[in-house]
């Protein structure tokens, strides 16, 4: 789950596009928060609706992913 969570991850980061399977990746990710923190552990980690995926592609289309670029670079020693 994790794992390919993170490809997902790193697949985003490299390309920019929103995928399913990232906004799926999300889901199991939020639930196995619930594990970590409270030591519950959600037997429908892996089940998610499709409406959910849904609703997190429209919440990715109505960022304002410009507003969140850097306007200059730094140099970091």
């Amino acid at each position: 789950m994790y794992r390919e969570a993170k490809l997902n991850y790193e697949a985003f980061i490299s390309t920019g596009i929103f995928t399913k399977e990232l906004a799926k990746s999300s889901m199991v990710l939020a639930k196995l928060d619930l594990y970590v923190r409270a030591g519950i552990l959600d037997d429908t980690i892996s089940i998610y609706a499709e409406e959910d995926i849904q609703d997190l592609e429209n919440l990715y289309e109505i960022i304002p992913i410009q507003e969140f670029q850097p306007n200059n670079m730094s140099d970091i020693n």
